[in-house]
């Protein structure tokens, strides 16, 4: 395939073992251009500036550059250059095609990519039993304790049931940093036949963007733009009402919220089915980011290998007081604030647990509280829930198989 030439970039290919290439102008000529050379870079240096120096046939154009809105970047039969990679030389191209702005926009949104989504809590469903705004999948919300949200393969979709409308929305920490700017809120989502899909941005008040989609099953874009204002706290939602008695079932695939008036989340291929523009986001680092709002520590749960049947191991501390303990602990990142605590207790029916070891004695359930942090290190307070500490003896503290601690910073 032909490699579009950047403008500006005026060295030819390079030269074999050592030797300089040709210039642009003279790899031309030897590609069949019959202008001088002043006409040559005066072609050059004007597409240059009229179109981002990005040339080939509307194909390749297509093929390379999918994002934007198309145009005539040249008369029908002006010629231009690109380098041809395959055959190692220039080539013209006749003129006459379409141009296709290049580029895609950083993603404002945490988690948006849900093929393959961060999921910490690890559930494959978030139903009923959790009351209203409760987070599901990282950084997103469910808005109705009996709406209902899942991961499905490739995608994750949320049913709304009873007489509430479904939804999932994300909060942004810190909207007022995007006051007066121009953004694009887009959601790629599919309906369910009969009832639609739906975007918004709120101020909690009033909608400042909403866009309705179709009840087509087929995957569909949704996008909208709008300027952010003092009000707008930035509730970016995609939700279904429900249109009938049947219940909203919503298929979700990605979700883009970006600076600029336009969207740069997919493009239609050949056969006119939405396509994503960027690759899967980095798993690592988009796990870092949400863990700056909820972290979860686990133990490993039972299962066929027994060898992954053991409690985890904490850490250490003395005790100062008869009912009183602490212990430092680091986190895997800085979380926005001082975070909530809650233990899930494991398979055994105890959660976080202490040792005395040279007592021989077994503190269950015991109770922790976040005396302070910096940066992502806190110490936790421990009071025990069913004993006294001996003050100066060596307590050893573990997380019970199959339990957790869950570290919760969300908006």
């Amino acid at each position: 395939m032909a490699h579009i030439a950047v403008l500006g970039d005026v060295s030819g290919p390079p030269g074999k073992n050592g030797e300089n290439g040709l210039s642009a102008f003279q790899a031309a000529q030897q590609a069949g251009y019959t202008g001088t050379e002043d006409q040559f870079n005066k072609l050059m240096a004007s597409y240059g500036d009229s179109y981002l120096g990005h040339y080939a046939d509307q194909g390749a154009l297509i093929e390379r550059y999918p994002v934007g809105v198309p145009g005539n970047w040249a008369t029908a039969g002006a010629t231009m250059m690109i380098w041809d990679e395959e055959n190692q030389e220039w080539a013209q191209v006749q003129g006459g095609g379409s141009l296709v702005v290049a580029g895609s926009n950083p993603n404002l949104l945490d988690n948006w990519y849900f093929p393959d989504p961060i999921n910490q809590k690890e559930q494959t469903e978030y139903g009923v039993n959790l009351p209203a705004n409760s987070i599901t999948i990282d950084r997103w919300h469910k808005r109705a304790a009996q709406e209902i949200v899942r991961i499905q393969d490739g995608y994750i979709e949320f049913e709304g049931t009873g007489n509430y409308q479904a939804d999932i929305h994300q909060l942004l920490e810190n909207p007022k940093r995007l006051v007066g700017k121009t953004l694009t809120f887009s959601v790629i989502a599919k309906g369910d036949g009969t009832n639609a899909p739906k975007i918004a941005v709120s101020t909690g008040a009033e909608d400042v963007v909403y866009v309705p989609g179709t009840s087509s099953t087929d995957w569909q874009l949704l996008s909208g733009t709008f300027t952010a204002n003092e009000s707008t706290i930035m509730l970016l939602r995609c939700y279904a009402s429900i249109n009938t008695n049947v219940h909203p079932v919503i298929g979700v695939l990605a979700a883009k919220l970006e600076l600029g008036d336009r969207q740069t989340l997919a493009h239609q291929d050949e056969s006119g089915n939405w396509v994503l523009n960027d690759p899967p986001p980095n798993k690592q680092q988009e796990l870092a980011k949400c863990q700056r709002y909820f972290v979860r520590v686990k133990s490993h749960s039972l299962d066929s290998n027994e060898y992954l049947n053991a409690s985890l191991f904490l850490g250490s501390s003395f005790p100062y007081l008869a009912n009183r303990t602490s212990l430092g602990f680091w986190l895997p990142q800085p979380m926005r604030i001082k975070p909530a605590i809650k233990v899930e207790n494991g398979s055994y029916g105890t959660g976080l647990m202490g040792y005395n070891y040279s007592k021989n004695i077994e503190y269950k359930n015991v109770v922790p509280i976040v005396n302070l942090m910096s940066n992502n290190y806190l110490e936790f307070v421990f009071t025990s829930a069913t004993q006294q500490f001996v003050v100066g003896e060596s307590v050893n503290y573990e997380l019970s198989i199959g339990a957790s601690i869950d570290f919760d910073a969300n908006l």
